[in-house]
């Protein structure tokens, strides 16, 4: 028998749903709008409190070095198959909505888009919070499974990664093997290699020295530093050894010149 709650649970999903999409415009005839609105609708979604994971998947390419754009409509029926295997079990997951759009790829070296030449296919499940917490998390890890084991033409695993402002599955299944979700993130074939160039580029003595009562929340030790040394007339960081100044691992002597014309990077 269906309960009472479940009832209202069916009711109120397909009032949010319906109302949701009533509200999107129609119009006759193309309208030129910015691109931020074009690839999300933003007014009023905002109002409700959802879950959802964004997988960003790299567009594959072909034998011929062009876009499989195949992709695109593999990952939305695959979703749809999962929801549907779901609900025979009789298991809601989703109850809001299935959102895919088509972006670039991103030079930004954190960005989920990153190396992606052909594009990237952003794609997620959307489910008000009246879904069941666990049946979500199972739900996700399922997904993430289908989503996060796609291949280009040549055998190699396609880097398949979520967004970074949404929820991630709890583990994540690569063929046979089970990571925990951190460190997947953390190998270097997926973010590894990219967050040691960015914590380089972040991280430098002003910086540690500055927010050093946050490094400590976690218990790292940072060392006194002599960041404003006399000789080092405020063109870089000084070492304290007489006026040497090191930026992106190069000494530069009593060069103050050259030092301050250096950026980001300070050994």
């Amino acid at each position: 028998e269906t309960s009472l709650q479940e009832c209202l649970k069916y009711i109120f999903s397909k009032t949010v749903s319906k109302t949701g999409h009533n509200a999107l415009p129609e119009p006759e005839e193309p309208a030129t709008t910015s691109l931020v609105e074009a690839l999300h609708f933003r007014r009023g979604f905002h109002y409700i409190a959802v879950r959802e994971m964004e997988m960003e998947i790299p567009i594959p390419s072909l034998p011929d070095g062009s876009a499989d754009w195949t992709i695109v409509s593999k990952a939305w029926w695959d979703a749809v198959d999962l929801i549907e295997d779901y609900e025979k079990r009789g298991i809601f997951a989703v109850d809001m909505a299935l959102e895919l759009r088509i972006m670039g790829g991103s030079d930004v070296l954190m960005a989920s888009q990153y190396g992606n030449k052909h594009g990237t296919l952003a794609i997620e499940p959307v489910s008000t919070r009246i879904v069941n917490a666990e049946i979500w998390e199972d739900f996700k890890v399922d997904l993430a499974k289908i989503w996060m084991n796609y291949h280009d033409f040549d055998g190699s695993l396609l880097k398949s990664r979520v967004h970074w402002a949404k929820e991630s599955p709890r583990e994540v299944n690569i063929g046979e093997e089970k990571y925990d979700t951190i460190e997947y993130w953390q190998r270097p074939e997926v973010y590894g290699e990219n967050m040691q160039k960015f914590f380089d580029i972040l991280s430098n003595k002003y910086l540690d020295v500055l927010f050093k009562p946050q490094w400590e929340r976690f218990g790292i030790s940072v060392e006194p530093s002599n960041l404003f040394d006399k000789t080092n007339n405020g063109g870089g960081v000084g070492n304290g050894d007489g006026g040497h100044v090191i930026t992106n691992g190069k000494d530069h002597g009593t060069d103050q010149q050259e030092a301050s014309s250096k950026c980001c990077t300070i050994a």
